[in-house]
């Protein structure tokens, strides 16, 4: 069964290591794994303009096709991930088995907060990714506790933007947090099992988002992540893990299940 990969942003295809290569419990030795990496992240193309989470949602599909995909995937993601994972249900529900939606939130940004997003994606254009602004972000980013107890945590996956590109990484930054859409009264249509998992200390997408996202998707499971912030898959790969072990077997035993049955 595949199972497919969109990181966060200012992440990449890394932030999932953990799910996949996690030893015995990892799904890479059991399941197809596709990684798809946003634009200007990664070793993804850098992007010289705005984009729409829509655009990213097509182009999820496309690289799909490019993979030699064509079977419906389990789709899983990680804030950007989990918004554009949304989307391509919407888009695309026949590519879709189910969803994996990590640190989910549907909304469009509260006006208050743009221009303190939109002063973010300029600062990355001017500055990059320095460790004063690092710092800055960490604080949103992780637990109380993990920012103490691991602080390179977040350093780490930052700092690896230090090579892409400036203007390019402030488009990104800028249409995924300043400019996207709600798609709250979309979500009725998305009828695949859904798995919603959110860090109970998350501040950047905070646990009132995930339920805003699990009540309006039909039968979706809403798991809760104990002292845990918005980069889950890094402060908690053990039950991130888990969920995701959970959420495919749940879907392989009901293609088992289908398959009996038109047998």
């Amino acid at each position: 069964m595949p199972v497919t990969f969109w990181n966060c942003l200012f992440g990449d295809s890394s932030i999932y290591q953990d799910l996949v290569q996690g030893g015995a419990d990892g799904i890479g030795s059991e399941h197809r794994v596709v990684m798809v990496e946003g634009p200007s992240h990664g070793r993804s193309d850098p992007w010289p303009r705005p984009f729409t989470l829509e655009q990213c949602a097509d182009a999820w599909v496309q690289a799909l096709d490019a993979s030699g995909v064509e079977e419906p995937a389990v789709f899983c993601g990680l804030s950007w991930g989990a918004m554009v994972a949304l989307r391509v249900a919407i888009r695309h529900p026949e590519r879709v088995r189910a969803l994996v939606l990590m640190s989910a939130i549907a909304t469009a940004p509260r006006p208050r907060f743009v221009p303190q997003f939109l002063a973010l994606a300029m600062a990355i254009r001017l500055f990059g990714f320095p460790d004063w602004l690092i710092r800055q972000m960490a604080s949103g980013m992780v637990s109380p506790s993990s920012l103490r107890d691991r602080p390179k945590l977040v350093h780490d996956m930052l700092s690896r933007n230090r090579h892409l590109d400036r203007r390019a990484m402030r488009h990104a930054a800028a249409s995924v947090l300043a400019h996207r859409s709600n798609i709250v009264d979309q979500l009725w249509r998305i009828h695949v099992p859904t798995w919603v998992v959110v860090g109970e200390q998350d501040r950047t997408t905070p646990v009132r988002a995930a339920k805003t996202v699990g009540k309006a998707i039909e039968n979706a499971e809403l798991r809760v992540l104990e002292g845990v912030g918005h980069l889950l898959t890094l402060e908690a790969p053990d039950e991130a893990r888990r969920v995701l072990r959970e959420a495919l077997e749940s879907v392989a035993k009901s293609a088992q299940r289908e398959s009996s049955v038109s047998a």
